[in-house]
């Protein structure tokens, strides 16, 4: 999601990684920091570790696609 950088206190306790920056716009591109804790703690008994691989890659694709159609 696209964050503000110039009111950090909008935000309250809520943490993110900044995946990128736009300081013209005073903006970033980042994710709350437990959004991956939260994905690699999640339980899919039924999938093999191969499938939560190619899920996981496929999601940081999407991610990085989100992140250049602005």
């Amino acid at each position: 999601q696209t964050i503000r950088t110039d009111m950090p206190e909008l935000y309250g306790s809520v943490q993110f990684e900044t995946l990128s920056t736009d300081a013209k716009r005073k903006c970033a591109y980042a994710r709350r920091s437990e959004v991956r804790q939260n994905v690699q703690q999640a339980s899919m008994p039924a999938m093999t570790q191969e499938d939560k691989q190619r899920i996981g890659k496929h999601l940081e694709r999407e991610i990085q696609r989100l992140g250049s159609s602005d």
